[in-house]
């Protein structure tokens, strides 16, 4: 409740925090049972005892002194949220007819924002309880995988190193469904930091051409299993940023993961990097099948997937890239066209070197 005096007098208190019997008359009855606002141009005493509900409502409303009432529902996408009330203590004015647009202006941008917040509030608690849940399962799923991954590979090296029967390919798989399994639970864990604003970076002079490099032999056995040939071009011997290198080599695995998923056999996938200007541009390039036009927008975007069923990712990857290149300051993006392959790109700033 608002004052013209500016300092909310105790009836105003006593008012709001006094609990009624919303079936019985109250101030607003009216407007609530109805949806319609209402005007009493003079509001006399026995219009105000016909509202009174006990003795402290009765002191509360003789104190108001009310001599005009005006009220208007508060409705947002057909909600019913409240009543906005006008009340004039004074003689010389009075509510009428003319004052009834504005109040319906007032209402409806004053229901607008109530929505608008009750909706904002329960988007923020619906992802503070996901981002819970995930931070729950990611956990509880870590210990398990790295046990399973872990007892297949032992399994592999010493009791069927030289076997390539069934029995081998089924340790095989296991090894790599929880290696796919741990990289989606690490995606979990990093997506909910960066939600929480915890991503951190501890920043140095990167060499390029050694962070490329380091990055395509990381990947080499693993575009080897999918039998694509992995290169580099890098054309730049001296170019330095001004980064965090573990964090630069978390989105290249993540390009280069995709290119090597989506690549058929036989294809290539190119690393590459070169000065342009303030900055390094940084590039995986594949002779995958092409992106669909509609897509490119949405490539970076949280939990979403341009091929329906796909269960490979959880569509977690590329916006953890992106932001951690726009935590560098940085870009990224991509180009494609439909059976012409793909290329990711990202920026970041060249580092300041100083003067010999």
């Amino acid at each position: 409740m608002s004052h013209a005096a500016g300092v909310r007098p105790w009836f105003a208190d006593a008012l709001e925090r006094m609990p009624l019997d919303r079936r019985r008359p109250h101030l607003v009855w009216h407007v609530l049972e109805t949806r319609q606002p209402m005007i009493v141009q003079a509001v006399d005493a026995a219009y105000v005892e016909s509202l009174v509900q006990h003795d402290e409502h009765r002191r509360a409303l003789r104190a108001l002194d009310i001599r005009s009432l005006m009220a208007v529902p508060l409705v947002a996408r057909g909600r019913l949220l409240g009543a906005l009330t006008f009340v004039s203590s004074r003689d010389d004015h009075r509510y009428g007819a003319d004052d009834l647009p504005l109040a319906r202006d007032l209402a409806d941008r004053a229901a607008l924002a109530i929505e608008n917040a009750r909706l904002y509030r329960t988007a923020r608690e619906a992802i503070e309880a996901r981002d819970h849940v995930l931070g729950v399962v990611a956990h509880d799923l870590r210990n398990p995988l790295t046990a399973i991954s872990a007892t297949a590979t032992v399994l592999r090296q010493y009791f069927l190193p030289d076997s390539a029967g069934a029995a081998r390919e089924a340790l095989d798989g296991i090894v790599q469904a929880s290696e796919r399994a741990t990289r989606l639970v690490q995606d979990l864990l990093e997506i909910r930091r960066i939600t929480a604003g915890r991503l951190a970076l501890t920043r140095a002079h990167v060499p390029v051409i050694p962070l490329v490099e380091e990055c395509a032999a990381a990947h080499r056995a693993l575009a080897a299993a999918a039998s694509l040939h992995l290169a580099v071009d890098t054309a730049d011997s001296d170019a330095v940023v001004w980064a965090d290198g573990h964090r630069l080599r978390q989105v290249f695995d993540n390009l280069i993961g995709n290119a090597v998923k989506f690549t058929p056999a036989g294809g290539r996938v190119t690393l590459g990097a070169a000065a342009r200007g303030a900055e390094v541009v940084f590039w995986v390039a594949d002779t995958g099948p092409g992106i669909e036009p509609d897509v490119l927008p949405r490539l970076f975007d949280r939990f979403w997937q341009g091929r329906e069923g796909d269960r490979r990712g959880a569509g977690l990857g590329l916006a953890i890239a992106k932001e951690v290149v726009d935590a560098h300051d940085g870009r990224i993006w991509a180009e494609s066209r439909p059976g012409s392959g793909s290329t990711f790109y990202f920026s970041v700033p060249l580092a300041i070197q100083p003067a010999a």
